[in-house]
């Protein structure tokens, strides 16, 4: 083969200075913070980790949302072991490397059989019409996924696992290659939701080549697939119904669909007729393209089809939430892909392949640098946003980005303790080494006797067994010397006493005390001050660890009848 010259590797420049602005920008402005889903897999490298839940395999296979995460999790526990903690800034790169290996794969479709067919340009006029594939793909349009570990990792992995599946199932000859679609549709599916129609396209290519007895496997073993993928499904309660979405808004569903599909035409207008009408032309380029391509081209057919797939599973599960949910950056990523996948097919159709790729060379570029030029600033942003949540957080002035901040807040503390994570340099956690926990409902706080309260609750510290200190409100007869600067007078101490909360061994696995992490205050209405003998009393519990760093674990009122009443005190939380 004659070597290609140096004039004809220049069109490959502006490639290679797209993948390596991209790799910069990565490097330069990912911090190794969780956000949002990157908590669920920290829980699970917590859970998986924890020697008190035996149960490792269905916990590996468990839902998260309507996904079975099973390759990323993986990734998490193979950064735990090698690294001894979960670093998210090597998942989020792991995520991205997944594109270079996606770009390769794309220059290599149309000819599945090693050799170009006839209708394709020479190997290395190839250096210009490849070129807007990398130009596409490596620019941070789609800048979640530049920096956001779980986002990163499952939206192009299932994207190149799927299409590996169908790169070697469009080419098995060997039963070895067929052997290795199938793996690789299987693995597609246990990494993200639209993994699965894999299984639906795969049957189609099988079909389209007339290969009975191999579409007879590959439809048992995708039968096994989704039935294990289904096993003890459960919707998320927290997402919307479709179907009666469906029947009383066709048209919003239908919007929305286009909406997703031309997304990569969205930068930001307030108008959003520019994407539908994008993904409008789009949709019937696309259907032009498979009915031109089933018959020469079956791997460039079926890949199409299985984008199509997956901007209609999209639209089905996520057009209830709202137009604005398909302008997120993350599915712009399938947008993208569906430009470059029309463009390859109009190279391998067209008859003036010259003009096309320079046509597309020269959309390609154009993209790319309007988009690092738009999407810059919001890439730098992310790392200062996440750091400063973090520094906030540590300060009581800000929520972690978690919807469930009880939770968050539970799992970042925990990782901390047991070292399986560490924030960067300067940014260490430091609310964990303050001691928390609670108090049991009213219900459980129970009065001892007529003169007496009992309240119960539990506390735990990274340092050991902290302390749980009563204190009280400020009461006419107190002498002035009696209260704090806050006003609060010191009432008593709880004691420990044997035993957990329910799931603490497990939620909690690796702070000390576990096994005496319950707390019980008893007084009387002596002991409580003047208004114990009648009247109302508030008591603040606070845990205090062995350097004097306390949080506030709860207030109870105290209602206290007179002392001519044979009722029971009555105690309930304010």
């Amino acid at each position: 083969m004659k070597r290609p010259s140096l004039p004809s590797l220049l069109p490959l420049l502006p490639a290679l200075a797209a993948v390596l602005l991209y790799f910069l920008i990565f490097f330069r402005f990912s911090v190794d913070i969780p956000f949002g889903d990157d908590y669920a897999v920290l829980s699970y490298v917590l859970n998986a980790t924890n020697p008190s839940v035996p149960a490792k395999l269905p916990l590996l296979f468990s839902l998260h949302n309507e996904h079975r995460i099973v390759t990323l999790r993986l990734a998490a526990l193979a950064s735990y072991a090698i690294l001894h903690r979960l670093d998210f800034v090597l998942i989020a790169l792991l995520g991205n490397l997944g594109l270079l290996g996606l770009a390769w794969l794309l220059t290599q479709g149309p000819h599945p059989r090693g050799l170009p067919p006839p209708d394709l340009p020479p190997k290395w006029m190839g250096a210009a019409a490849w070129m807007p594939v990398a130009c596409l793909l490596f620019q941070p349009q789609h800048r979640e996924i530049l920096n956001w570990a779980m986002c990163a990792f499952t939206n192009v992995y299932v994207i190149l696992l799927s299409f590996l599946s169908l790169y070697f199932l469009a080419r098995a000859k060997s039963g070895l290659s067929f052997a290795a679609a199938i793996s690789l549709a299987v693995l597609a599916a246990f990494t993200n939701g639209n993994g699965i129609f894999v299984v639906f396209v795969g049957a189609i290519v099988l079909l389209l080549g007339r290969q009975f007895r191999r579409l007879g496997v590959w439809l048992s073993c995708g039968t096994i697939t989704l039935g294990l993928y289904f096993w003890g499904y459960v919707k998320n309660p927290a997402h919307p119904d479709i179907l009666p979405f469906l029947a009383a808004s066709p048209l919003k569903a239908a919007n929305y669909f286009f909406a997703v599909l031309g997304s990569f035409a969205d930068f930001g207008q307030k108008s959003h007729a520019v994407p539908i009408g994008a993904g409008l032309l789009l949709f019937l380029a696309a259907l032009l393209a498979l009915w031109k391509l089933r018959d020469r081209h079956v791997l460039l057919f079926s890949w199409i089809a299985f984008l199509l797939l997956s901007f209609g599973a999209n639209a089905l599960t996520r057009a209830p939430m709202g137009l604005e949910m398909a302008f997120m950056s993350r599915y712009k990523l399938l947008s993208i892909l569906l430009v470059v996948l029309l463009y390859l097919s109009a190279l391998a159709l067209a008859r003036r392949k010259r003009t096309t790729a320079l046509a597309g060379s020269m959309f390609a570029v154009l993209f790319c640098a309007f988009s690092f030029v738009l999407n810059y600033h919001f890439v730098r942003d992310n790392k200062v946003v996440l750091s400063m949540n973090l520094i906030e957080w540590n300060a009581r002035k800000a929520d972690l980005p978690y919807p469930n901040q009880q939770q968050a807040e539970s799992i970042l503390r925990l990782a901390s303790v047991r070292h399986i994570y560490r924030p960067p340099a300067g940014l260490n956690i430091r609310r964990s080494t303050f001691p928390f926990g609670g108090i049991d409902g009213g219900q459980d706080a129970v009065i001892a006797g007529q003169d007496e309260i009992q309240v119960t609750g539990w506390a735990l510290d990274d340092g050991g067994r902290p302390s749980i200190i009563v204190r009280r409100e400020r009461a006419p007869g107190d002498p002035p010397t009696a209260f704090r600067s806050d006003g609060r007078i010191y009432v008593g101490k709880a004691s420990f006493r044997n035993g957990s909360i329910p799931g603490g061994q497990r939620e909690f696995y690796g702070f000390l005390g576990l096994d005496r992490m319950i707390w019980e205050f008893r007084a009387g209405a002596e002991q409580l001050g003047p208004r114990g003998k009648a009247g109302a009393i508030r008591l603040s519990f606070l845990a205090r660890d062995d350097i004097g760093q306390e949080t506030l674990l709860g207030t109870r009122v105290v209602l206290f009848p007179p002392q001519e009443s044979s009722a029971l005190p009555e105690l309930r939380l304010d």
